[in-house]
């Protein structure tokens, strides 16, 4: 059911989904008069979670068509509550809310309003507003998955200054209980009001809007970013601490096990009701009424109940990565944690030391745990991240005690201070917030490793992947090998596999590469050579510094050498808050008042700087690289036409086409507005 509406929602087509239903209705009904099918059920079965699937589907988009009509550039008069917690970005400030009126008419839509200043509204108040309303995501198919993933699908900004609030008007359980949290929230904040605090709200409730994008920038290249995710460790943690406290105040079992259930659906509600946390809190609440039927629960059927609720909720939920990830590290944990820690222990058989074997075993769980998951998310990394943090291990070694830690403090204490005992909860938030610096340091040291990561989507990676999954599953399943014949295999498949990698990792870094965006307001380059990156940014357009971030992201690049600015600062402030940046060149004095950067500033006018064996020299509308004695120039100035000047490779706009005199020039290499990035390989 889930595979099936993962393809529908990419392939988004209504009246394929349409013809698809038919047919499996059909084959459905065929596969249920012939016996030997009907009574193994297997193939009926997955036939009708199909036909769901379909139905799911094709009901949500007839939905999507109805709401699209009747959002899509209009002007409306809401009233409604809050959903989430506000968030920013710069000077806009974003409020998700669900309607209860609309133009005087009771209706419930999600809409996500953008205020370019920030409003009283807490929770438990309902505005009233008339909105501008548009389609999120309606031009660009990827926004638009994530959106609908999230339920929200409405966007809006204020018609006029004319917003009234309510307060306190809003009493609904759902108000209430984001009314906690953004207590909580703001009890944390007012006692951490920095990157250290928003690390800690990220740990307690996932709520991270307020983190800088540095710290979070350095936790993702780590490939810790999921300690941020409330998911199966936070809801596993907290009512396994409710339960085993009511257990020891004398609670019997089956009343303890209620009250566990009751705080898995509390702790559903209070951290956003995001597709992780579903998922584990219902796979928690099926442990407790296991306990309450003096029963064991069945995990894999617990995964699949959790995904059923989510997919019945939101058939586009099956589009979240997050929801992805969370699954198939459950699955790897399930499959292969037992086996990873069998072999682990193995070496330390013979030692004695009850605190010695007590630090190993738990050693050899955390790197089992990691293994695990990270085999088995390796699919969404191929298609989805395109690169793989080679120090995950050990930053998850280092921070996730910690992090765990943090998580239990600051949750005790800011629930503490909520209640009116500020003198005993802010002393814990302030220990929590000492160790939130500490995950910060320990991020920012690794993450500013040159090689730190490892590019994953190669054909060579996923197809040695790909086969060596599939002969362990038929040889474990099918031919139903087990013990040493199965390790053996397995080690071989792990040493074809690592010397594949270890090839395309060589090859990745010791291949100059430039990647060039144009837009219509100008042109961008990342070029990477042994580690070293530079990158030049001409280029105006509002989202050009996000698609140089896009491509830095997928190019296995940690870290940026010398970041050239041919236009305002403020342009390419993604870019200098967010990377690791040794270098800039600018003609723009602003920069030096950057909080964002304490780094060297040089003049961009002739200049020249080596990386490792490549150098690159910038001046007024263009750029020229220098490599293994060949030069590229990569033109950066509509104006500017190379004249009279010849060097191997030419990279310009195709307006410009006819003319350069080709002749000068061992490559052209022409760049179209708006199209996809082109990769260069300088060798």
């Amino acid at each position: 059911m889930l595979l099936a509406l993962t393809l529908l929602c990419e392939t988004n087509n209504y009246n394929l989904a349409s013809v698809t239903l038919m047919v499996s209705l059909a084959l459905l009904f065929v596969s249920l008069l012939i016996k030997p099918l009907r009574q193994n059920m297997t193939i009926p079965t997955a036939i009708l979670s199909v036909c769901v699937a379909l139905c799911l589907f094709v009901t949500s988009n007839a939905q999507y068509e109805i709401i699209s009509k009747r959002y899509s550039d209009n002007t409306v008069t809401v009233k409604g509550s809050l959903i989430t917690l506000p968030t920013t970005n710069g000077s806009q400030k974003y409020y998700t809310i669900r309607t209860s009126e609309v133009n005087g008419v009771k209706e419930a839509v999600n809409i996500k309003i953008t205020l370019p200043y920030p409003i009283d509204f807490e929770p438990t108040d309902t505005v009233t507003a008339t909105l501008n309303t548009f389609m999120l995501g309606n031009k660009d198919d990827e926004f638009l998955e994530y959106y609908r993933s999230k339920n929200i699908v409405v966007g809006a900004s204020y018609k006029s200054d004319d917003i009234k609030i309510t307060k306190g008007d809003n009493k609904d359980l759902l108000s209430l209980i984001l009314n906690v949290r953004y207590k909580l929230y703001n009890e944390i904040k007012s006692v951490l009001p920095n990157d250290c605090g928003s690390v800690v709200c990220g740990l307690v409730l996932g709520e991270k809007s307020d983190l800088s994008k540095r710290v979070n920038n350095s936790f993702r290249l780590c490939g810790v970013s999921h300690l941020f995710a409330v998911s199966g460790l936070h809801v596993s943690i907290w009512s396994s601490l409710v339960y085993r406290r009511l257990r020891k105040l004398g609670v019997k079992c089956k009343r303890a096990s209620i009250n566990a259930i009751i705080f898995c659906l509390f702790f559903i509600l209070l951290t956003g009701a995001n597709p992780p946390v579903v998922r584990a809190g219902f796979m928690m609440i099926l442990v407790y009424l296991a306990n309450i039927a003096q029963k064991e629960a069945e995990p894999i059927n617990s995964i699949g109940f959790s995904l059923i609720v989510m997919l019945f909720q939101n058939p586009y939920c099956a589009l979240s990565i997050s929801l992805w990830l969370s699954l198939l590290a459950t699955l790897g944990i399930l499959i292969m944690y037992n086996g990873v820690v069998k072999i682990l222990r193995k070496p330390f058989r013979k030692v004695k030391s009850k605190e010695i074997k007590y630090l190993i075993e738990q050693t050899n769980s955390l790197i089992a745990v990691c293994v695990s998951v990270n085999i088995f998310t390796l699919p969404v990394y191929f298609l989805k991240f395109k690169n793989i943090s080679l120090v995950l291990l050990l930053a998850n070694l280092l921070m996730v005690f910690f992090g765990k830690l943090c998580m239990e403090i600051a949750g005790i204490g800011s629930v503490i201070s909520v209640i009116g005992l500020k003198f005993v909860g802010t002393p814990l938030i302030i220990i929590s917030g000492e160790i939130a610096k500490f995950l910060i340091f320990v991020a920012t040291r690794l993450s500013s490793i040159r090689y730190l990561l490892f590019p994953v989507d190669s054909p060579i990676i996923i197809s040695v992947f790909v086969v060596s999954m599939t002969v362990l599953a038929f040889m474990k399943h099918i031919l139903n090998k087990k013990g040493k014949i199965l390790e053996i295999t397995a080690l071989c498949l792990a040493l074809v596999f690592t010397l594949c990698s270890t090839y395309v990792y060589a090859e990745t870094f010791t291949t100059p590469k430039a990647i060039v965006n144009q837009s219509e307001k100008g042109t961008s380059a990342v070029i990477k050579y042994h580690g070293y990156c530079a990158v030049i940014f001409a280029d105006n357009e509002d989202y050009a510094a996000s698609k140089v971030c896009d491509i830095i992201d997928n190019n296995a690049i940690s870290r940026i050498d010398l970041l050239a600015v041919y236009t305002s600062p403020k342009s390419a402030k993604e870019l200098i808050s967010t990377y690791t940046i040794d270098e800039i060149l600018t003609n723009d004095s602003e920069l030096k008042n950057d909080v964002y950067f304490n780094g060297k500033i040089s003049t961009l006018e002739h200049h020249t700087d080596s990386l490792s064996d490549l150098t690159v020299a910038t001046q007024s509308g263009f750029c020229q690289i220098m490599f293994h004695e060949k030069t590229a120039l990569i033109c950066l100035d509509a104006d500017y036409i190379p004249e009279n000047y010849s060097c191997d490779l030419l990279i310009c706009g195709e307006k410009y086409a006819k003319e350069i005199n080709t002749d000068n020039f061992g490559q052209v290499i022409y760049t179209k507005p708006n199209e996809k990035a082109i990769e260069v390989k300088l060798s």
